[in-house]
């Protein structure tokens, strides 16, 4: 644990501690956090990508999962955000385009 701000060259570095994370397949994962930082109740592993829980935490790692797999993929983050009739809507206007010509804008601000 680094307790005091720490400066090298023109970067000062606030004070900082390791959080041990451990997974069902036993392997430790060490996450530095600031000091300030909230430290979250769990990580993915290094190693193998499961679910890791603070080490000395009492939660188990069943209950952190509260019925989710244990990775998201940008298809589950997409279905999180958008409900299906969204996306259809979403996808017809695409292919009307298309099929107009019309132009595309990629990003909307």
């Amino acid at each position: 644990m680094i307790d005091d701000d720490e400066t090298i060259g023109m970067i000062r570095y606030s004070a900082r501690f390791d959080a041990a994370y451990i997974c069902e397949n036993e392997h430790e994962t060490t996450v530095t956090l600031s000091t300030d930082a909230e430290v979250p109740p769990d990580w993915e592993c290094a190693s193998c990508g499961e679910i890791a829980i603070l080490k000395n935490s009492k939660t188990s790692i069943s209950s952190r999962r509260n019925g989710k797999s244990k990775h998201s993929t940008p298809w589950d983050k997409l279905m999180e955000r958008r409900a299906p009739e969204e996306l259809e809507v979403a996808l017809n206007e695409r292919l009307r385009k298309l099929k107009t010509g019309e132009e595309i804008r990629i990003f909307t601000i």
